[in-house]
């Protein structure tokens, strides 16, 4: 299904890809709306508008509560229309509406986002023989209880090592607060 202006109305359903597309157009222009924002704020400390794999600065504390403000003004339009995508998305998976919380956890949401914009909706699994969704399935599930056993291992051995390499290496300082 090819993204359209109508994707963007409240109701209805959305396809996986035009999800995707509208997600990925709408976080590049956020992203650079924040540099905007941090250069019209003369911030040439930061590189980037703020560090998107890691913690926020106080802002608050740091008198920049104009900065925030703007930040928070910017990024208004783009929550709703987030919200918009991921519970029509969420409607064609026939899923609950609560999971669109998960678009407000820092990080979770960028999980969420991708496994959303892989899954098949109802309408292209309706499209599928059910044989057929069987055997995709079959060939990555083994038919042994102890060969489904180490698969989740596996699965689970190798995310929870990414996982600990992440936080040893991207969020080693996250929670330090600098010296005085």
């Amino acid at each position: 299904m090819k993204p359209r202006l109508t994707d963007l109305k409240w109701g209805g359903s959305i396809g996986r890809f035009s999800f995707l597309f509208w997600g990925s157009v709408f976080f590049a222009i956020k992203y650079n709306l924040d540099r905007l924002v941090f250069f019209y704020h003369n911030e040439p400390s930061q590189r980037w508008p703020y560090p998107y794999a890691g913690p926020l600065p106080d802002m608050t504390r740091m008198g920049q509560t104009t900065l925030f403000f703007a930040l928070l003004l910017v990024a208004l339009p783009f929550i709703l229309a987030g919200v918009n995508l991921t519970l029509k998305r969420l409607r064609s998976l026939d899923q609950s509406s609560w999971l669109v919380c998960f678009f407000f956890l820092p990080y979770i949401n960028l999980f969420f986002f991708v496994i959303l914009s892989l899954l098949p909706g109802r309408a292209e699994c309706a499209e599928i023989p059910r044989n057929k969704l069987d055997s995709l399935l079959g060939r990555y599930i083994p038919p042994t209880r102890w060969g489904s056993v180490a698969l989740a291992c596996l699965i689970t051995v190798t995310l929870g090592l990414g996982f600990g390499l992440m936080a040893m290496n991207v969020f080693k300082e996250y929670g330090l607060t600098p010296p005085a």
